[in-house]
C-alpha cells in the first residue's frame, strides 16, 4: 500500500479538534480501495461478485456515434416528461388554493391551522341546512386523493366542477360551516377536520347518521408569548445548525491546508466565533494561512500582534 494511503487511513480513524470529529478520506485511500476491490474480484481470488454473470448481457457497440436515440421514442419520452411536469405544477397550484382558504380556524377553545394530519378535503352540493352546519352530497377524503369526476365519455375532468355538476354521491355533514348553505350551493377544494359522526332526524322522521366534518370558525391567529418564544427557539436552533456545518467545513479546509480555511479558523479563535477565544491558536492559524498565500491573513496577523504587543516574527 502506498505510504500516502497508509497515512490517510490513519487519518480516517478520526481526529478530534475542540470536540468536533473530522473524518477525511483522501484520494489515495479511495484509489487504493478501488484497486483492492478489483483485485478481490479477480477470477482466481475466490471472491464472489454479487449480480448477474459476466456474460449475462450481450455485447454492444461502445462507439458513441453508432448509438443514436430513435427520434420518435425521444419525442414520446419528452412529451411524457412535459406532461408529468404539468401534472406536478397543477397539483402545486391546487394545493396553494386549498390551503389559502381560511388557513386558521377556531374549533372549541383552540385555534388550529388548517393543515396536516386530521384535515381532509371535501367538495359537494349543499342538500340542506342545519342549525349548526350543512348536509353535503359529494366527496371527501385525503387532500388531492379524491377520485376525479368522469364525464359520460369517460374523459377525466381536470376541474372540480363541470357543467354545474360536482362529482361524488356521498352524504356527509359539515359542522360550523360559515358560508351560505340554503341548498344547492356548490363548494370545492375545501378543508375540514374529520370528527366522527352526526345524527339527526330528517323531514320524513327518519334518523340519519352521517360522517361529520368540522370546518371551524375562520379567525386570525394571535400568537401567545410562549408560542413566540418557542418559534424563536426553533429559528435559533436552525441557525445554530447552519453555523455548526460552516464551522466543520472551515475545520476540514484548514486541516487540508486551504488558505481560506486557515484564515477563517484564525479569525474564529481571535473573535471567539463558534470556538473558545484563543489568541495563541489564532496567531498559529493566521500564520499558516499567510504562509499558504493569503495576504489578508498576513495583514490580520500583523494587526493582532500590534494590538497585543506580540512579536511580529512567525
Amino acid at each position: 500500500m502506498p505510504k500516502k494511503a497508509k497515512k490517510c487511513l490513519a487519518v480516517f480513524h478520526g481526529g478530534h479538534t475542540n470536540g468536533i470529529v473530522v473524518y477525511k478520506i483522501c484520494d489515495a485511500v479511495r484509489i487504493t480501495l478501488a484497486v483492492l476491490a478489483v483485485a478481490l474480484a479477480a477470477p482466481n481470488s475466490g471472491a464472489q461478485i454479487l449480480g448477474p454473470p459476466v456474460n449475462a448481457f450481450p455485447t454492444v457497440n461502445r462507439d458513441p456515434l453508432a448509438v443514436r436515440p430513435d427520434p420518435q421514442q425521444a419525442a414520446v419520452a419528452l412529451a411524457a416528461y412535459e406532461r408529468q411536469e404539468q401534472i406536478i405544477a397543477a397539483r402545486q397550484r391546487e394545493l396553494a388554493e386549498i390551503y389559502a382558504k381560511d388557513p386558521w380556524r377556531k374549533i372549541g377553545n383552540f385555534t388550529n391551522r388548517a393543515y396536516g394530519t386530521g384535515w381532509v378535503e371535501f367538495q359537494g352540493i349543499v342538500q340542506e341546512a342545519r342549525t349548526n352546519g350543512a348536509v353535503f352530497k359529494g366527496a371527501w377524503g385525503q387532500v388531492l386523493a379524491i377520485q376525479p369526476w368522469r364525464a359520460p365519455s369517460g374523459q377525466l375532468d381536470n376541474g372540480r366542477i363541470q357543467y354545474g355538476t360536482i362529482y361524488g354521491d356521498s352524504l356527509f355533514f359539515v359542522d360550523d360551516f360559515p358560508y351560505p348553505a340554503t341548498g344547492g350551493q356548490i363548494y370545492a377544494d375545501m378543508l375540514a377536520r374529520a370528527g366522527g359522526y352526526f345524527s339527526y332526524t330528517n323531514a320524513d322522521g327518519q334518523l340519519v347518521k352521517l360522517p361529520r366534518l368540522i370546518y371551524g370558525t375562520p379567525c386570525v391567529k394571535i400568537w401567545s408569548p410562549e408560542e413566540i418564544a418557542a418559534a424563536q427557539e426553533k429559528v435559533d436552533a436552525q441557525k445554530q445548525a447552519v453555523e455548526d456545518r460552516v464551522l466543520v467545513n472551515n475545520l476540514m479546509l484548514a486541516y487540508e491546508g486551504d488558505p481560506y480555511g486557515l484564515l477563517r479558523m484564525g479569525e474564529r479563535y481571535r473573535d471567539g466565533e463558534g470556538v473558545p477565544k484563543d489568541l495563541a491558536k489564532a496567531r498559529d492559524y493566521l500564520s499558516q494561512a499567510a504562509d499558504a498565500g493569503s495576504p489578508e491573513a498576513g495583514a490580520e496577523l500583523s494587526e493582532l500582534n500590534a494590538a497585543t504587543n506580540a512579536p511580529a516574527a512567525r
